[in-house]
């Protein structure tokens, strides 16, 4: 890539889901087999156009005094990190990561058959580590980039729309939950 490194675009960035406490992979090594690439083999290659968005929320509480305009203060009151994304694949195993991760129960038939229930049916939902990677650095060729997340959850409305000229997508928002130790989890970009 050439210089300046720091302006970049990829269009190559891969969503896994893995177990809570699942560690989280060296940044240059493959992540290990508990991580699952989210659109299977295809990854990235399944999400829609709009790309694969990381997006962070603040609420803040800012003072005023009744003498001064301008705020004198700010409390943080809550902070929220989502991952959002359309994916493009209408396998059941897309839809589970939609469906609070329901198991997906196979028939031999005939016909043969796979099958999730639509209703989650369950006041938790089940929680999973998030690993986003791109193979892209703004420190060096040939590097990568990667978030680390240690609790999400599926929090978005799925929606299957079917037309004759459109790929069927479903929309995923995966929410974080802060953990006790790691909160957020990380943002790294590897530099050698």
């Amino acid at each position: 890539m050439p210089a300046p490194l720091e302006i970049y675009a990829t269009g190559a960035i891969d969503l896994y889901l893995a177990p809570t406490g699942t560690v989280e992979p060296v940044l240059n090594v493959a992540p290990a087999a508990a991580w699952i690439k989210v659109g299977g083999a295809a990854g990235s290659q399944d999400y829609g156009e709009d790309g694969l968005k990381v997006r962070k929320e603040t609420e803040n509480n800012e003072v005023y005094g009744l003498g001064s305009y301008g705020t004198r203060k700010v409390f943080r009151v809550r902070e929220k990190l989502f991952i959002e994304l359309v994916l493009m694949d209408a396998t059941l195993e897309a839809y589970q990561h939609a469906f609070n991760q329901t198991a997906i129960t196979t028939l031999a038939g005939p016909p043969a058959e796979k099958r999730i229930p639509l209703l989650e049916g369950t006041t938790t939902p089940t929680f999973r580590a998030a690993l986003i990677r791109a193979s892209i650095s703004p420190y060096m060729d040939g590097g990568n980039l990667q978030y680390f997340i240690p609790i999400v959850f599926q929090t978005g409305s799925p929606e299957s729309v079917y037309r004759k000229s459109d790929p069927v997508g479903l929309s995923l928002q995966f929410t974080a939950v802060a953990d006790a130790t790691l909160g957020f989890g990380t943002l790294r970009a590897q530099t050698a």
